[in-house]
């Protein structure tokens, strides 16, 4: 019996561009795959080799290149600094064979002023935010011995009832640190005297000798020093939802409370350094989401408890995601900044 011819199947329009879209993404994700053997895809670290930033390249380059099937290299910054090594890279061929990762503060517009590692960063293409990484806050024990602060409720406690006594470093302004310590201050409602450093080390030296009561720190950077009792641990900056950042890996310290816990007045506190992967500018809209793709399969395999053991909270999310965080964090930024 003859096969009864058929008129060609028609779709919707609305249908049609998202099967072309589909499609375009498989065709994309082909692609990268198909990649000759020596054709690596290259992870740029805009930092020398050995740093934290370094350490998030290398493990996502092994799980990346298995989901992708081809060699992913690592590639970092030596001699150059981070603004010349992303410039470098923002003048990259955007054919997806070539991607950033680094430590990005969202937005990526800025949060205080608008400078041109601003406007360098904002033109790189989001593929997907890497990780989370919470900070902790921090005292020396014999200053909070000293003021019987053992517990971020008994700072609360002290800080309602002694405005103006403590004081807390803040590292560079627009930092992380810096924005931590403003929110805490902002949500509390507590007066605390802000006292501007160099960095984590500065700071920290600063309050491991007394000279500055507190400060909110990368908890992988302190770890090692919690560890050892050289700084108290008082709460961490992770949101309840998220899984528990290797807070574990403290011991024999005490496992420190969430902050957004502790106190009514810190619900939904959270704040974070970001670990971003980006592409070039001018890097088609298939390719970014084929890389999405990848990098969410790679992350959400065995790399993801080996993040969350160095005190990181993996990522995976979409580029649009990408987008929606960095706008939740301007606009909670620009609403703390206007009560400072």
């Amino acid at each position: 019996m003859a096969e009864r011819a058929t008129a060609p199947r028609r779709h919707p329009p609305r249908r049609r561009q998202l099967l072309q879209g589909a499609a375009a993404c498989v065709a994309a994700a082909a692609g990268l795959a198909r990649a000759a053997s020596d054709d690596a895809l290259q992870l740029v670290v805009p930092f020398g080799a050995g740093g934290r930033t370094s350490f998030f390249a290398e493990s996502l380059a092994p799980a990346l290149q298995q989901v992708l099937g081809r060699p992913v290299r690592v590639s970092h910054s030596e001699g150059v600094g981070p603004v010349q090594a992303i410039r470098r890279f923002a003048a990259s061929v955007p054919d997806g064979r070539t991607l950033l990762l680094a430590q990005v503060r969202l937005p990526r517009r800025g949060t205080l002023d608008v400078d041109d590692e601003n406007r360098l960063l904002d033109s790189l293409v989001p593929v997907t935010l890497v990780a989370r990484e919470p900070m902790v806050l921090l005292m020396s024990p014999r200053r909070a011995d000293s003021l019987g602060i053992r517990t971020a409720q008994d700072l609360l406690r002290h800080l309602r009832a002694h405005p103006g006594r403590l004081s807390i470093a803040t590292g560079v302004d627009g930092t992380t640190t810096h924005l931590a310590s403003e929110l805490f201050k902002v949500m509390t409602r507590t007066w605390l005297l802000r006292m501007p450093a160099t960095g984590f080390t500065a700071d920290a030296e600063a309050v491991a000798e007394g000279r500055i009561d507190m400060l909110f720190g990368s908890l992988h950077a302190a770890r090692g020093s919690i560890r050892i009792n050289e700084f108290r641990a008082l709460g961490v900056t992770s949101d309840a939802a998220e899984a528990r950042p290797g807070l574990e890996r403290l011991a024999p310290a005490p496992v420190p409370p969430l902050l957004q816990q502790v106190d009514t007045a810190l619900a939904g506190f959270a704040v974070y350094d970001y670990q971003s992967l980006l592409a070039p500018p001018g890097t088609p809209p298939a390719v970014v989401q084929a890389l999405h793709a990848a990098s969410a399969e790679a992350l959400a395999g065995p790399l993801r408890a080996r993040l969350l053991a160095n005190n990181a909270l993996p990522g995976g999310d979409s580029p649009a995601r990408y987008r929606e965080v960095e706008d939740e964090e301007a606009e909670r930024w620009r609403r703390a900044r206007g009560r400072w």
